[in-house]
């Protein structure tokens, strides 16, 4: 193909080579623009500019816009509120911060924030709301909220690579009211954490590591209505964790290791509590649970734990029974309330009168044959075995030898004699039932 081109060939060039270089340097304005925006707002890459500021709410909304660091407060000096979630920040600059002192409510979740300095917010004493949630913070030093200490009412941390917190990290928090550190890495929690905040209502420390809690860690959280420690890795509750926390109504314990908790006297439960979750533990028996379940007005979940069907379990059995209809739709909602026996689940509105025979977990006789104390213990459940027929339980014989027991089980064909005998004990024990029955 030839083209033929009209008029001076070097004019030509010359005007195509001017085009490119303006297209260049358009482009090249455009992005040197988006870095220092990005990067270094500078005097011309201000919060007016950028952002979308709300006169009638006093509200920068800068969020969804890619910045990665926070634009000068040109424009927005006097913003109550300042959304800048939902871009790419790594670094929160006391400077560029003092210049929004009149903010409120301050958010700054699903960023990449990864260190808070101390001293950051020092500038910015009217923060009531900060929302620091779902970004890379690892961990918190003292410090850390000097300047809105004295205001601030709700700190959200969630949803962060939280492994440690310095134990002065929240000083001076006294009119805080809602924490969350929940979906974090916490082993542990220190001891004088929780020290200054008198009126924290609402606790969340779901979804971490904890494996234990010092008995005093809640000390002095007299206003404490709700915490959340679900989904951990607790084994065991110590004795007075809840003690002097007079306004406590809702416990969430779910998805732990639990099997046994301590009785509500020992816990420090108040009567006010509303609330108990234990969904999701290890309890196989709800010999621990049974106390919970006979209070007045606390609603306990306890599904979805491995149950053995014995007589607790009935006396479970006998609460769900007693509790109004959507009480009892409120702890199945997630799972059914079952008990294991022989390989399969038993719905917890079962007959379990063949799965308790005796009226109390252990019942032992006593008998002196050929100079030997002979002992036979009946037994409703254990963790490793399930209630038998009575008529199948065998005899136990302990030998006394020295300051030790030695106990060895008689076959049937070893001891007649002593079977005949443990007939006898039982029906002399159901006589006596039946006597006490009638007074």
């Amino acid at each position: 193909m030839i083209r033929i081109i009209f008029g001076n060939p070097e004019k030509q060039v010359l005007r195509s080579s001017l085009l490119c270089l303006t297209i260049l340097t358009i482009l090249d304005a455009a992005t040197a623009e988006r870095t220092m925006r990005e990067v270094h707002p500078s005097s011309s890459l201000t919060c007016g500019s950028l952002c979308v500021y709300d006169d009638w709410f006093q509200r920068a909304k800068c969020e969804n816009l890619g910045f990665m660091a926070i634009p000068n407060s040109t424009g927005c000096e006097g913003a109550n509120i300042l959304d800048i979630q939902n871009n790419n920040i790594s670094l929160v600059s006391s400077d560029i911060l003092s210049g929004y002192s009149n903010i409120v409510i301050l958010d700054l979740s699903n960023n990449s924030i990864v260190h808070i300095k101390p001293g950051t917010f020092k500038n910015t004493h009217y923060i009531e709301n900060m929302f620091l949630s779902r970004n890379q913070i690892r961990n918190l030093t003292d410090g850390t909220f000097i300047g809105p200490e004295h205001r601030l009412i709700r700190l959200f941390l969630d949803n962060n690579k939280l492994r440690h917190l310095h134990e002065l990290t929240l000083k001076g928090l006294r009119k805080l009211k809602t924490l969350t550190f929940s979906n974090n890495l916490l082993h542990d929690l220190p001891d004088e954490l929780f020290k200054d905040l008198t009126s924290l209502q609402y606790l969340h420390l779901s979804g971490n590591k904890l494996t234990h809690l010092k008995s005093n860690i809640f000390s002095g959280l007299v206003r404490l209505k709700s915490i959340s420690l679900d989904r951990n890795y607790l084994s065991s509750i110590p004795v007075g964790l809840f003690s002097g926390l007079e306004s406590l109504t809702s416990v969430d314990l779910s998805y732990n290791h639990l099997t046994v908790v301590p009785t509500p006297e020992d816990l420090g439960i108040q009567s006010c509590l509303k609330f108990l979750n234990l969904y999701g533990n290890n309890f196989n028996s709800s010999s621990s649970i049974i106390p919970y379940l006979e209070r007045n007005g606390l609603l306990v979940t306890v599904t979805s734990n491995p149950f053995e069907c014995d007589c607790k379990f009935k006396a479970l059995q006998e609460w769900f029974q007693r509790i109004p209809e959507e009480n009892q739709h409120l702890v199945t909602d997630r799972s059914p309330l079952e008990c294991r026996w022989n390989g399969s689940l038993v719905p917890i509105l079962e007959d379990l009168s063949p799965m308790c025979l005796i009226p109390s977990e252990y019942t032992t006789f006593s008998t002196s044959t050929m100079g030997q104390q002979k002992s036979f213990t009946s037994r409703a459940q254990t963790s490793s075995s399930r209630q038998r027929p009575i008529e199948t339980y065998d005899a136990v014989t302990t030998v006394s030898s020295g300051n030790h027991d030695e106990t060895q089980k008689l076959s049937s064909s070893q001891s007649s004699v002593t079977h005949w005998t443990f007939c006898e004990e039982m029906f002399q024990w159901s006589l006596f039932l039946i006597s006490t029955n009638c007074r």
